[in-house]
């Protein structure tokens, strides 16, 4: 068991029935571009996911990148500093089991189909988080999981481009944690659409 580490500014593309980059320890990505699909995980890293500096487009048929250390409370996180990364996941685009940090860069998710999983689109809306949250009945299970970024302990994003559209009706899932979010400094584009 070892740390994967990607470095250098070629492009590599895989297409993968499984996980498209996975790695038992750490995985941490610093430059580069990368297209991959993936017929589970897009990017999974046990410990960690670091990404800075790089372009990443993520299809994924289940999350778009993952990190699931569960017995470590200083692991399990996913962190981006810097570059482009685009996800369509059909199940969550982000998913960290303990914090998912994101200090920089351009992030666009589709997350559950998006709204092309939606039945009726229009009833969807752009709406500011900051302005209160919409219906806190509607509800999603872990089974179905499609949340824009889901983190166990919680959530940070203090700069960088934003951009979610997910299959669901309230700010949770665009957003979801068990502790805290905290957002600032952040341009953001967040479309949710009702079921």
């Amino acid at each position: 068991k070892e740390d994967l580490v990607l470095k250098g500014d070629g492009k590599l593309t895989i297409t993968s029935a499984s996980n498209g980059i996975t790695s038992n320890d750490s995985l941490e990505i610093y430059s580069g571009t990368y297209d991959i699909t993936a017929g589970n995980n897009g990017l999974k890293g046990k410990d960690n996911v670091y990404i800075e500096n790089c372009d990443i487009t993520i299809t994924a048929e289940n999350d778009g990148i993952k990190s699931t250390n569960a017995d470590d409370s200083t692991l399990g996180y996913v962190a981006i500093a810097s570059g482009n990364i685009n996800i369509t996941a059909s199940g969550d685009g982000i998913q960290a089991e303990t914090s998912a940090f994101i200090s920089g860069g351009t992030l666009s998710i589709i997350s559950g189909g998006g709204s092309a999983n939606t039945k009726n689109a229009s009833q969807g809306q752009h709406f500011n988080p900051f302005r209160g949250q919409m219906d806190k009945t509607a509800q999603t299970t872990d089974e179905t999981s499609c949340k824009g970024i889901k983190a166990g302990v919680d959530i940070t994003i203090d700069a960088g481009t934003i951009n979610i559209e997910e299959q669901g009706y309230i700010f949770s899932n665009l957003f979801a944690c068990a502790e805290t979010i905290n957002i600032s400094g952040v341009v953001y584009d967040l479309y949710s659409i009702a079921n």
